[in-house]
């Protein structure tokens, strides 16, 4: 599941972006090594989306014919410093500082999966099964199948270059249990390593594990500060630590954060953050 998250950035020069973007998609965005170096073209990724549905927005909001889909889904441009669905995070490459007040997703975690061992095929088919297949298949069938197993072995090879990266710059420290958090060093050990120990040893057996858990460290500049958002103190939390570092929130900011304070103390909700 998913849905959309508030997500600012203040960028090195002052400069802000007061966004609303994809759940799925904030961690592969915000948490890389070229993003969190200020790479300009991983920046500029990151916010790629956002930038043309607010074009969008501008140029069609009187019609509603919009180009893209889900532009209405993220407005308005600029959404504000202000939860959104999930919650927000706030990104200040200012103070190297990150935080984070949303229950779709913990930051200083990420997962491995199956689909980036390199022997892996979309559908779990041998190439030979996989050709019997297709020749029962008519050609609309066919095409269709040959387009979304290019996408979904591309974005295999994506997600695995990314954890590959991380692990390279020292930034997966462990894989734990999902059940227990019981962590498992990983230093000195190579990416093949790593997943074998993730997901299990025998890929070909039934005990091979879809997804795999593992614990990230940023890099040494960075800090990542984590709220609850499940309850008055961590939103409450969250809301003066952006104050603390100079953001400046405006009425309907200020209104939509009591809100939602007031929504978690109305609830008197204690449950557990994200997984």
């Amino acid at each position: 599941m998913g849905g959309a998250i508030a997500w600012t950035i203040r960028h090195a020069d002052g400069s802000e972006e007061r966004m609303q973007q994809r759940t799925n998609s904030l961690k592969r965005l915000a948490m890389n090594n070229a993003f969190l170096a200020g790479e300009p073209a991983a920046v500029q990724e990151a916010t790629a989306h956002w930038h043309a549905w607010k074009a969008d927005w501008e140029a069609n909001r009187g019609t509603g014919e919009f180009t893209h889909a889900n532009t209405p889904d993220y407005a308005p441009y600029p959404f504000g410093l202000r939860p959104s669905e999930y919650g927000l995070v706030v990104t200040d490459f200012r103070t190297k500082t990150i935080l984070s007040c949303q229950d779709y997703t913990r930051l200083d975690r990420d997962h491995l999966s199956r689909t980036m061992r390199p022997d892996w095929h979309p559908g779990g088919l041998p190439p030979a099964i996989e050709a019997l297949v297709l020749a029962e298949m008519d050609e609309e069938q066919r095409a269709w199948h040959v387009a979304n197993k290019a996408k979904l072995l591309d974005d295999a090879r994506r997600e695995a270059e990314r954890m590959r990266a991380l692990l390279a710059a020292g930034r997966i420290v462990a894989v734990f249990e999902a059940a227990t958090l019981v962590e498992t060093p990983v230093a000195g050990l190579g990416f093949d390593e790593v997943l074998d120990l993730a997901l299990g040893r025998d890929p070909g057996s039934p005990t091979d594990g879809t997804l795999g858990w593992v614990r990230l460290a940023l890099p040494e500049v960075w800090r990542l500060r984590e709220f609850s958002p499940d309850t008055p103190e961590g939103r409450a939390g969250v809301l003066e630590a952006i104050r603390g570092l100079g953001f400046a929130l405006d009425e309907a900011e200020r209104e939509a954060f009591g809100q939602w304070i007031a929504a978690a103390r109305a609830e008197g909700c204690e449950a557990p953050g994200p997984a």
